[in-house]
């Protein structure tokens, strides 16, 4: 049932930066995807979106709540943001949305953010 990838994000100056996610851990790679460690796992069960602020690659944002839709889905807690690449996380809104399918930065701002909400019947 697990096994999936529902995001990748990769910084964009270092091929060897890599983040991924595998239906419900997070996992960074600094070896270009030949190792990877998990950052999220102790937050909430699923992902639907991450994204590395490209102006600072320390900056990753992660929407939860699997948006491919299928019988073993599982529900977010909303929007999180780790400044630290991953060491820690904090929760920053959009808490009922259930199922974020996609985090964007806006290239000339990067503290705007946009996280599409997937409802799950459609």
């Amino acid at each position: 049932m697990g096994g999936r990838i529902t995001a990748i994000d990769a910084v964009n100056k270092d091929s060897h930066s890599v983040c991924r996610n595998c239906r419900r851990w997070n996992l960074k790679s600094s070896t270009g995807g030949s190792l990877f460690k998990p950052i999220f796992d102790k937050y909430t069960q699923s992902i639907g979106a991450i994204a590395i602020d490209q102006k600072n690659p320390d900056v990753i944002w992660a929407g939860t709540g699997e948006s491919n839709m299928r019988n073993t889905v599982s529900i977010g807690t909303g929007l999180y943001k780790s400044t630290d690449a991953g060491n820690s996380w904090s929760k920053v809104g959009l808490d009922s949305t259930e199922h974020i399918s996609r985090v964007a930065i806006d290239p000339t701002n990067s503290n705007t953010v946009y996280g599409q909400h997937q409802d799950h019947y459609g």
